[in-house]
Formats: C-alpha cells, sequence, structure tokens
C-alpha cells in the first residue's frame, strides 16, 4: 500500500496512511490510540507488511486541524512535550544546572553570618543549615537527571526546590528557643531532670527516678553504691545514667587514692570491663582532678565515665548509650549537674 509512515506514539509501532490522511486524526491499528498522523522523520527501512492504519475525520467542533502543522513550530513543541517517549529536544546546559543545583550551599555561609548582621543567633546548630543544604542539592541534582522532563521543566523544578530550602533555612533560624526545648524534652534531652541528692553529700541530676544496683565498676580499688536511670528515646534507642559513691580500699602496694597512679590503676579497671578505649582525658570538678574515659562497645553504643577522689570518697559516673559524644546535650547536663556538696569545708 502506498503512502505515509507514521508511528503511534503510544505503543511506538508502525503504520501507512494515505497521503490525503497527513495531519489528520487516526487511530492505531495495534493498540487502538488516536493520534495525529505526521510522517516519520527519519528514513525506515520498508517492512515485509504494515496493516493500514484506518482512517477518522476529526470531529467539529471539538478538534480542528488547520493549516500546515509542519509550519508550526509550538504545535509540534506542544506535541513533543506530551509525547513521554520522545527525548527533550536541545542539549542539557550542564554547567547552569550544576550551578542551581550548588545554590543550597550558600544557606550554611547565610548563617554563620546572620548573628553578625541580625544580632540574633539560632536556637538550632550550624549543622541544620549544612544537612539542609546538602539534601537539597542531592534533590536539585535528581530532577536535572530526569530524561523525561523538558529543560524548562527541570530549571523550573530546581529553582522550585532552591526556593523552599532557603524559606525553611529562614525558618528554621528563627525558631524559638521554646519549640527546641520541647522538641528536645521529648526526646528525652530537656532541662526537667530528676534531682537526686544522696546522704553521703552529693547531687546530681537524671532523667528519670534512680534506682538502686548491685555495681562495683571499681573493686576492688573502692566498695560503691551505686544508682541507675534508665531513659528510653523514641527512635534513638536507651541511655542509661549511673552515679556511684564510695570510700576507697586499698591494698598494701596500691598507690594513694587521687594520685596520678591510682587513677591509671582506675581507669584500667574501668576499660577492662569490655568495650575498646578511645579516649583518656584529664578532667577537674570543684577544683578536684579526675579522669574521664570513652569506651566504645559493641552495636554502635558508647560509654562515657569520670572518676574523681573528692575528700577522701570515691565517684564514679557513666553515661551509656548509642552515638554518644562528650558534647551531647545528655552527657553534658549529666555531668554538669553533679555537685558534692561537702568539697569546701
Amino acid at each position: 500500500m502506498s503512502g505515509l509512515t507514521v508511528r503511534c506514539p503510544a505503543c511506538r509501532e508502525l503504520a501507512r496512511v494515505d497521503v490525503s490522511s497527513l495531519e489528520l486524526l487516526v487511530q492505531c491499528p495495534r493498540c487502538t490510540e488516536m493520534f495525529v498522523a505526521l510522517e516519520e522523520a527519519e528514513v525506515v527501512a520498508a517492512a515485509p507488511w504494515n496493516p493500514p492504519a484506518r482512517l477518522y475525520r476529526l470531529p467539529e467542533p471539538s478538534i480542528t486541524v488547520s493549516g500546515d502543522l509542519s509550519a508550526s513550530p509550538e504545535t509540534e513543541q506542544t506535541i513533543a512535550d506530551h509525547d513521554p517517549h520522545r527525548h527533550p529536544p536541545g542539549g542539557l546546559p550542564v554547567s547552569v544546572m550544576i550551578g542551581l543545583a550548588l545554590l543550597p550551599f550558600a544557606i550554611p555561609i547565610l548563617w554563620l553570618l546572620a548573628p553578625a548582621v541580625l544580632g540574633q543567633e539560632p536556637a538550632l546548630s550550624w549543622a541544620v543549615p549544612l544537612a539542609l543544604a546538602v539534601s537539597t542539592s542531592i534533590l536539585c541534582l535528581a530532577v536535572i537527571y530526569t530524561i523525561d522532563w523538558t529543560p524548562g521543566t527541570r530549571v523550573k523544578g530546581v529553582l522550585m526546590m532552591v526556593a523552599l530550602a532557603y524559606f525553611a533555612a529562614a525558618n528554621l533560624y528563627f525558631l524559638k528557643k521554646q519549640m527546641v526545648d520541647e522538641v528536645k524534652k521529648f526526646f528525652g534531652s530537656g532541662n526537667d531532670w530528676v534531682q537526686f541528692t544522696r546522704g553521703d553529700g552529693y547531687q546530681i541530676k537524671m532523667p528519670t527516678e534512680p534506682t538502686k544496683i548491685d555495681e562495683q565498676p571499681l573493686r576492688p580499688l573502692a566498695l560503691l553504691t551505686s544508682y541507675k536511670a534508665t531513659h528510653r528515646a523514641p527512635f534513638i534507642g536507651q541511655f542509661d545514667f549511673i552515679a556511684a559513691s564510695g570510700g576507697p580500699q586499698r591494698m598494701p602496694n596500691d598507690p594513694e587514692p587521687g594520685t596520678e597512679a591510682w587513677y591509671d590503676l582506675a581507669c584500667g579497671y574501668i576499660a577492662d570491663r569490655g568495650g575498646q578505649l578511645v579516649a583518656k582525658n584529664a578532667v577537674s570538678h570543684q577544683d578536684f582532678p579526675g579522669r574521664e574515659l570513652v569506651i566504645e562497645l559493641a552495636g554502635g553504643n558508647v560509654r562515657i565515665v569520670r572518676i574523681y577522689v573528692i575528700k577522701g570518697r570515691v565517684y564514679y559516673l557513666c553515661v551509656e548509650g548509642p552515638g554518644l559524644t562528650d558534647d551531647d546535650d545528655r552527657v553534658v547536663e549529666f555531668f554538669d549537674s553533679f555537685l558534692v556538696l561537702n568539697a569546701k569545708d
């Protein structure tokens, strides 16, 4: 059959139509989808046989085909934009697109400069805008390399996400500290902890009311009375807080409690309880020297311990939980609240 070869945009199969059917609405003989008959631009090798497409005249007045469609760039562009199988026309301006995707990284810079200009410190840390910038840039790159979209659509999508990122950063910067405290409270790092006071002269804050446990982390160097509080933070895990105090126990060859040699021996006992010792630092409390140990445990938990010898008594403080660091809010709250009541007597 003589005529023109056309391609169905739905199933991408070829069919032949009469020359007079060009630019008219026809039906695909295979998938029965209706489409406008346009001559295939590329040279297609002749197939053994292509079934003829059934001709349908455009109804009036719903669709009117007039003039030379090939001479109408707007019509051709509309058809191409709505064809999901056609690659977008024009090359991808990579340098421009990548530049737009990197715009969110100006957010952390503005976050750092804002206090000097606005005179107001943000309630959140600098990690918040950095995380926002990284996540937004990744999303922008995903939009850039979505090949089924035209360059114009991709540019609009990238600009929209960049604008939303800046809007979110501005709202987070001016977030009220009260709201941040409420979130921390929900996740177990708020300020309404229980004040725990021991009769032997010290007090400390814990997230819940502690209970007495049979644990001797410094035996045989000291005989301690230990108290433990447990808090389970949603989506994070369980955190254990231990406060213990007691008198030292000296063997004939043991060093004097509170000396450098005694602290080295005590740190060795603590490290031998399990885990890997990753840090040992000198600390002080109420002008009394002490030691801080950071121990990595199995399963991603971290144990942070502080020991002191004050007025002849040994004090042991410990926080254990997933991914802890020495500047974690829970750790700082726990250690900073520790107070020996008669230390200055």
